[in-house]
Order: C-alpha cells, then sequence, then structure tokens
C-alpha cells in the first residue's frame, strides 16, 4: 500500500529541473552551456564536478543567482 500523499501543481505552476552527472573527467563544458540554456532549468544539479568544472561554469549565476557550491579538491 502507498501511504505517499501526491499533489499537482496549479496550472501553470511548475519546477523545472536538470540534473547531470558530468563525470568529473570529462571537460565537455561547451555541451552543457548551451542544454542549460535551452532548457532553462529552475534548479541544475551537476554532480562529479572539481575546480575545472567550476571555473568553466561561472556563466550559469547569471539565470541562477542562488547558487550553492562544494568543489571537492582531487587527490
Amino acid at each position: 500500500m502507498n501511504t505517499a500523499e501526491h499533489s499537482r501543481c496549479s496550472p501553470g505552476n511548475h519546477l523545472r529541473v536538470l540534473s547531470a552527472n558530468v563525470h568529473v573527467g570529462n571537460r565537455r563544458v561547451d555541451d552543457l552551456l548551451p542544454l542549460v540554456d535551452r532548457t532553462n532549468p529552475d534548479l541544475v544539479l551537476l554532480m562529479e564536478t572539481d575546480a575545472w568544472w567550476h571555473e568553466h561554469l561561472q556563466a550559469l549565476p547569471e539565470g541562477h543567482p542562488y547558487i550553492v557550491e562544494q568543489v571537492e579538491q582531487g587527490p
């Protein structure tokens, strides 16, 4: 038996989320930034980023003013 309650947003209300595991060794930021622009998400969640990604994603705050960052330093 599913006891979770589900509710629906009022028409016109929604939350658009973009979640991506970029894989720390991946350097294809030129593929990710246009995706963010094209999908216009309310929330961007990026996993497996490092200092390189942090540096190259500085353009994101223009459309996403609230940022929580946790940059892991490699070994």
